[in-house]
C-alpha cells in the first residue's frame, strides 16, 4: 500500500509540474498548426489588448496610434533626475499628442543589475516616480523588461548558452524581475503593454565569433517562460518579444545553411513561430531604410497567417540619418538631410499603407543626454529643434486617427483610475 501511495504522489507531482511548466507549451511549440485558435482569456484590464484575430484594442475599442521610443526614460529617473526635470519630457510628449512610449524598464549592463538586486526599494521608488508621471500626463508605456537579454545571465556568471534554460540562474532572475514589475504595475493605466526585451532574434543561430552560440529554439523557450510568467499575473495586456524584423536568411541560418538562401513567406512564418510562442501575440518589427520597408508586406502577411498583431517597435531612416546636431526646419539644409527625410517618409508611408496600428519612432529624449541624430527634440534644450518634420508628421498622423475615431485614448484615460498619481501637485 505504501508503494501505491508513493507512486500516486509522484504521478500527481509530475502531472502538476507538467501543467505548470509544460501543458500550455503544447499551444506554444513553433511546429504547431498556425490556424489553431490561440489561448485567450476574455478578461478586462488596462492597456492594449490583442483580439483573437490579431486586432489591437484599447478599452475594448480598435486602437491606432503612433508613438516614440524614450529609451532612457526610466534610466533618467533611476539616475536621480528630479520629478520637475522628468516632467519637462512628459509635458512635451503630452503636448505633441504622443499616445504612448516604448521604454527600457530595466537596466542594460550586468554591472547595473545590483541596483535592482541590492537596492530594490530605491529602484522601485524611482520606477514609481516614472510611472506616476506617465499617469499624470496620460502617456502609455510599452515596458521592455530585459532590453539586453544577456545582462541577468552574465550577472549570474552564465552566458547565453543558458538562454531559456529554466534551471539557469539568469533565467530564474529574469522571471523574478518580470513577476515583480508586472505585479507592481498591473493596476496602472499607464502600462499599455509588456515586452520581454529588444531584438533578441537578431543574435540567434549565428557563428561563435558573434558571441556565445544560442539558437532560435533557446530564444523561443526564453520568451515562452517570460511570457507565461507575465500572463499568469496580467492575462489582458499585449505581450511582445521586442524583436527586430526577422533576418532575410533566418530559416537558412536556423537550419545550418548560413546565409545561403533568402526566406520566402512560408519560411518567414516558421521563424515567427519561434519568436512569438505562447502568450506573445504581437510580432515585433523594427523597420529602417528602404530594404526593410520593401520586405514589410511579406512580413505582415506572415503575421496575418499566424493571427498575430504587428507592432513596429522601432522605425526610422537608418543609415540615411544625417549626422547633424540640429536639423533645419526644411529639407533644403543639405542633400543628406533631404535623403533622410525622403527615406523616413517612405518608411512611414509603408506603415500607413499596410494599416499598421502600432508603431514607435526611434527615438526621443536622447539629445538631452548626448548628441544623437535619430532623436526627436522639440525645444527640450532651450531653442534647440531637431527632426521637426518627424514630430510634425507624427502629430498629423495621430490627429487623423483621433478624427477618424480610431484613437479614443482620451476616453480611456477619462474612465481610468490611477494607481500612483492622485491629482496632487
Amino acid at each position: 500500500m505504501k508503494k501505491t501511495i508513493t507512486f500516486a504522489k509522484i504521478a500527481a507531482l509530475v502531472l502538476a509540474a507538467l501543467m505548470l511548466f509544460g501543458a500550455c507549451s503544447a499551444n506554444r511549440n513553433p511546429t504547431d498548426d498556425p490556424n489553431a485558435e490561440p489561448v485567450y482569456d476574455p478578461v478586462e484590464g488596462y492597456g492594449l489588448h490583442i483580439e483573437k484575430n490579431g486586432t489591437v484594442t484599447l478599452n475594448g475599442q480598435i486602437f491606432y496610434g503612433y508613438g516614440t521610443n524614450w529609451h532612457e526614460g526610466f534610466m533618467t529617473a533611476l539616475g536621480g533626475s528630479t520629478e520637475n526635470r522628468l516632467s519637462r519630457f512628459f509635458e512635451v510628449l503630452h503636448e505633441g499628442k504622443i499616445p504612448y512610449i516604448r521604454v527600457m524598464m530595466g537596466v542594460f549592463y550586468p554591472n547595473e543589475v545590483p541596483q535592482y538586486v541590492d537596492r530594490s526599494e530605491r529602484y522601485f521608488e524611482r520606477m514609481d516616480r516614472f510611472v506616476k508621471l506617465a499617469e499624470k500626463y496620460q502617456i502609455g508605456i510599452i515596458a521592455s523588461l530585459m532590453w539586453n537579454k544577456g545582462a541577468f545571465y552574465e550577472y549570474c556568471g552564465e552566458d547565453l548558452t543558458k538562454l531559456g534554460d529554466p534551471n539557469a540562474e539568469g533565467t530564474k532572475l529574469a522571471i523574478k524581475y518580470a513577476q515583480e514589475v508586472v505585479t507592481r504595475y498591473k493596476d496602472s493605466p499607464a502600462i499599455w503593454a509588456w515586452e520581454v526585451g529588444n531584438e533578441g532574434n537578431l543574435g540567434v543561430d549565428l557563428w561563435p565569433e558573434h558571441g556565445p552560440l544560442h539558437s532560435s529554439q533557446m530564444l523561443c523557450n526564453y520568451y515562452d517562460l517570460i511570457g507565461n510568467a507575465i500572463h499568469q499575473i496580467d492575462s489582458y495586456r499585449m505581450i511582445s518579444g521586442g524583436d527586430g524584423c526577422p533576418r532575410p536568411n533566418s530559416h537558412s541560418l536556423r537550419n545550418g545553411h548560413g546565409w545561403e538562401y533568402a526566406d520566402d513567406l512560408e519560411m518567414t512564418v516558421d521563424s515567427l513561430k519561434y519568436y512569438n510562442p505562447g502568450y506573445l501575440r504581437a510580432a515585433s518589427m523594427h523597420v529602417y531604410e528602404y530594404g526593410d520597408a520593401d520586405r514589410f508586406e511579406m512580413l505582415l502577411n506572415a503575421c496575418k497567417e499566424l493571427k498575430l498583431a504587428c507592432y513596429v517597435g522601432e522605425f526610422g531612416a537608418g543609415n540615411y540619418t544625417a549626422n547633424n546636431i540640429r536639423d533645419a526646419l526644411t529639407p533644403e539644409e543639405s542633400p543628406e538631410e533631404a535623403e533622410e527625410q525622403k527615406c523616413w517618409n517612405y518608411v512611414v508611408d509603408t506603415l500607413l499603407k499596410n494599416d499598421i496600428q502600432l508603431a514607435t519612432q526611434w527615438c526621443f529624449g536622447r539629445l538631452a543626454l548626448q548628441t544623437d541624430a535619430t532623436s526627436i527634440e522639440v525645444g527640450m534644450t532651450g531653442n534647440a529643434y531637431q527632426n521637426v518634420y518627424q514630430w510634425e508628421r507624427l502629430n498629423q498622423i495621430n490627429n487623423k486617427f483621433i478624427e477618424e475615431g480610431k484613437n479614443k485614448s482620451a476616453e480611456y484615460w477619462a474612465s481610468a483610475t490611477n494607481l500612483l498619481y492622485k491629482g496632487e501637485e
